[in-house]
């Protein structure tokens, strides 16, 4: 290993940078025919916008926030899934209950409601204490974090919406079949 200070370094690339008003691309033979006009042996390997080399720059975070959007997504439908199943197990599990209940004067909206506040209960519970962790999450994370604030109230609000829409949209289908469930049937089939 050599130690070579800065000054003894040739610099053998260099950019030129040009603003325009117009169109970019358009103004590329200009700026060659400008370049070569003053020294005709200048190799000019890449002419590039600064959208061009931004986009460059920044592909790689871009790829990996896109891919972190896809896995958030797949997790999101794999709560709903899970939500949904576990609402229609235990109402398939509570038919008779839920005959019952329709035979002794329960209505339609009773049994709806029933069903889906006992779904949507636990994404309440899950929400509330995801908000919690995350903002004492977020004070561990605070010195990684670049400006960018660690705890945002309305990114954790609209999580938590979505996260609720889901788990409301998820218990919906459980809880209509659960309340159209003919009381004289479920008895029947115990």
């Amino acid at each position: 290993m050599v130690y070579v200070p800065t000054w003894y370094r040739s610099n053998e690339h260099g950019a030129f940078v040009i603003r325009t008003t117009g169109d970019p691309v358009a103004m590329v033979s200009a700026v060659r025919k400008a370049i070569w006009s003053i020294d005709s042996q200048v190799a000019i390997p890449d002419i590039r916008t600064m959208e061009t080399v931004v986009d460059g720059s920044v592909a790689a975070r871009r790829f990996q926030m896109h891919l972190l959007l896809a896995f958030a997504l797949c997790s999101l439908l794999l709560a709903a899934l899970g939500i949904y199943g576990v609402v229609t197990y235990t109402t398939a599990q509570r038919t008779q209950e839920i005959g019952i209940r329709m035979a002794l004067g329960a209505s339609y909206s009773d049994v709806y409601r029933l069903i889906l506040s006992e779904g949507i209960t636990p994404v309440f519970i899950g929400a509330a204490l995801g908000v919690l962790l995350a903002a004492l999450g977020g004070r561990i994370l605070a010195s990684l974090l670049f400006e960018v604030k660690a705890n945002n109230p309305l990114i954790a609000g609209t999580a938590c919406a979505i996260l609720i829409a889901v788990g409301v949209f998820a218990c919906l289908v459980p809880a209509r079949r659960a309340a159209k469930i003919d009381p004289m049937q479920a008895l029947r089939d115990e």
